[in-house]
């Protein structure tokens, strides 16, 4: 696994469906070594812990799949700072707690939104439903109610 920060200037990555010896601790570090990384989907993958909060100083990543990964932990709030490139993001089914932060709605390219199948508490953030194509943001998919109250 810290053998792929090796690959800095790799743009596209997925590791879906792999699995590791239970020797090797996978976690999701490699991917904030990764400067240039645009895509990187790691589905149906065991990840061990959760999204370090590093993950926002990757400001060109745009499209990020992290299902059925056994993910922990919260939802950082340095997400927002990828407010220029994330614009697809699937962390549904992990486990994943604490409540949805409203820096999510910094991310203002976002077209696809899927956090579902976690432990999430809470509602979705009003400021990231008013990023919905229905009040003339982008997000056109996101799998979740927003709610007025």
């Amino acid at each position: 696994p810290n053998e792929f920060v090796s690959l800095p200037e790799l743009e596209f990555f997925y590791l879906d469906n792999c699995e590791f010896d239970e020797s090797v601790d996978m976690t999701l570090d490699f991917v904030t070594g990764m400067p240039f990384i645009e895509e990187n989907w790691n589905d149906f993958t065991q990840f061990s812990g959760g999204i370090p909060t590093e993950i926002g100083n990757v400001k060109t990543l745009s499209s990020w799949s992290l299902t059925f990964c056994g993910l922990t932990g919260t939802i950082p709030t340095e997400l927002g700072l990828l407010e220029v490139s994330l614009s697809r993001m699937w962390l549904f089914q992990n486990k994943l707690t604490g409540t949805i932060p409203t820096e999510i709605a910094n991310l203002s390219r976002m077209q696809f939104l899927y956090l579902e199948g976690n432990q999430l508490s809470g509602s979705m953030p009003q400021e990231v439903c008013l990023n919905t194509v229905a009040f003339g943001g982008l997000l056109s998919e996101l799998a979740t109610d927003c709610d007025d109250n």
